[in-house]
Order: C-alpha cells, then sequence, then structure tokens
C-alpha cells in the first residue's frame, strides 16, 4: 500500500543491528508510512481546490464576457436615446419660443386691458 511495505518478518530478519531495535524499526516505518499517506491526503486536496479554483475562474470569464456583451447593447441603446433627445431638444427649443412669445403678447394685452379698466372707473366714479 503507498509503497511501503509494513512486513513484520522482514523487520524481524535484522536483529543483528546494534543501534536499532525490533520497536524502534516498526514505528519507523508506521511513521514513512503516516508521512506517505499523509502527504498523498495533502497533494490530493490542493489538486481538488486547483480544480474548484479553475472552474471558478472559468465561471467568472464567461460572466465578464456575457456583461461586455451586455454593456455594448447598452451604449448602443443610450446612443440611440441621445439622438432622439437632441432632435427632441430642438423641437422642445422651437414650441417654447413661441409659447414665450404668445405668453409676453398676452401679458402685454392684460396690461393693456387693466390700463383700460383703471380709465374707464375713474369715468364713471
Amino acid at each position: 500500500m503507498y509503497g511501503v511495505r509494513l512486513d513484520i518478518l522482514q523487520v524481524g530478519k535484522n536483529f543483528n543491528k546494534p543501534s536499532k531495535s525490533l520497536v524502534m524499526e516498526i514505528i519507523e516505518k508506521i511513521l514513512v508510512l503516516v508521512a506517505g499517506i499523509g502527504l498523498t491526503a495533502l497533494v490530493g486536496g490542493a489538486g481538488y481546490f486547483f480544480k474548484r479554483l479553475m472552474n471558478s475562474t472559468d465561471n467568472l470569464t464567461e460572466s465578464v464576457s456575457e456583461l461586455k456583451i451586455g454593456i455594448t447593447g447598452m451604449n448602443g441603446i443610450i446612443l440611440s436615446h441621445e439622438g432622439k433627445m437632441d432632435s427632441l431638444k430642438g423641437e422642445h427649443c422651437k414650441d417654447r419660443k413661441v409659447t414665450e412669445k404668445r405668453l409676453n403678447d398676452h401679458g402685454e394685452r392684460l396690461d393693456d386691458h387693466g390700463e383700460r379698466i383703471i380709465k374707464l372707473e375713474t369715468k364713471t366714479a
């Protein structure tokens, strides 16, 4: 399993070594096995999160592309509305000048009528 063999019979053959005991050899092999499993899990976990990162990046890239397309469409709509607004503004200015002239003429007539009424009231009084 994972390239490390934990075979007690092979460990037991090395009784002539003065520096390591049988228990120490078993512990050493178990530690190597645990370290191997830990490193495998660590590399697997890093690969898993790297894959998730790549998927997120792909989704983000797709969303940005869709937003760019939407913004381009909105810019076209805005430009067309700006053109319409300019034409309406020109028409409004013409209408406004006519309306102001009519209001000024009406105001002058009201002032004239007011003066006439005052003159008539003073004559009849």
